[in-house]
């Protein structure tokens, strides 16, 4: 694979943020920025730029191999880019290209090893079911802790740690991320959720029903609000379809809203096929 090599302007191309796209500004300056690059190193640049601003185009519209092409052609100007590497990565995930996506997430780990969407799309992949030979507790943990390491404000990998904790049984370790994620977030629908299952199955049937019901309650149709994007959000704040904003256990609780019986017998019936589910998850 071919990297741009020059003196001075590479600092700037590779120091421009992960999580900004480029701008005409950014590129006239890595274009600009030194009298020694050759022709040749110029157009380079250039064609790297335009492969990725359409890449981006493609990627906002839904179009993932069409973005994963042109992410592709990107990196084979430049290998080390985070953000080609990061969205090449999604759209791996996107096209169910598992061993791909997994690839460009740790390369972009090689070239940036404290980066927190990295450690967490990686963390994602290895809690993602449907990536069968890619599912393993052990990972997902290791790559959901680095990613709080990292960062200690995104909490979105607390609750994921508070789902493994819950597979592995692990009750009180559990018990103490879900309140750690309502400590930030009283709104979050899957840890009032999870700690009424906690509840249920110790037995105390009162504190299972009140978590539940809250669960169901904001579950319920409201007025939108601007959410805060995430690390596998896309550049319009719209969550990529396959995995990375799914919870493993949304089949379980994303449907409380359409529920309309004895409160008691629709929460006993979620939470027995939620314990089949975790039990199943046990033996894998």
């Amino acid at each position: 694979m071919k990297t741009i090599r020059f003196l001075g302007a590479i600092s700037i191309l590779l120091g421009i943020s992960c999580s900004r796209g480029p701008s005409s500004e950014a590129e006239s300056s890595v274009a600009g920025s030194s009298d020694s690059l050759t022709l040749s190193e110029k157009e380079e640049i250039q064609t790297f730029w335009t492969h990725y601003r359409q890449a981006t185009k493609d990627r906002i519209a839904g179009s993932w191999q069409e973005a994963a092409a042109g992410y592709t052609r990107a990196i084979e100007l430049n290998d080390r880019h985070e953000d080609a590497l990061y969205y090449l990565g999604n759209m791996y995930l996107e096209l169910a290209e598992y061993p791909q996506a997994e690839e460009c997430w740790s390369r972009l780990l090689e070239v940036n090893p404290s980066s927190p969407r990295a450690h967490f799309q990686l963390g994602k992949l290895y809690l993602n079911l449907d990536a069968e030979n890619f599912f393993n507790l052990d990972q997902a943990a290791d790559k959901f802790q680095k990613t709080i390491e990292v960062n200690k404000d995104f909490l979105q990998p607390v609750l994921h740690l508070a789902q493994i904790s819950l597979i592995r049984g692990d009750y009180a370790d559990c018990k103490e991320k879900l309140e750690v994620v309502l400590g930030s977030n009283e709104k979050s629908i899957e840890a009032l959720f999870l700690l009424g299952y906690l509840a249920f199955k110790q037995g105390d049937p009162e504190r299972a029903v009140l978590s539940f019901k809250k669960a169901r309650e904001l579950s319920k149709p409201q007025a939108p609000t601007q959410d805060v994007k995430g690390e596998g959000d896309t550049k319009t704040g719209k969550s990529l379809e396959r995995a990375i904003n799914q919870s493993i256990f949304s089949e379980y609780f994303k449907d409380l809203k359409l529920q309309d019986g004895v409160i008691e017998d629709e929460m006993k019936l979620s939470y027995s096929r939620l314990n089949d589910f975790i039990t199943q998850l046990q033996d894998l």
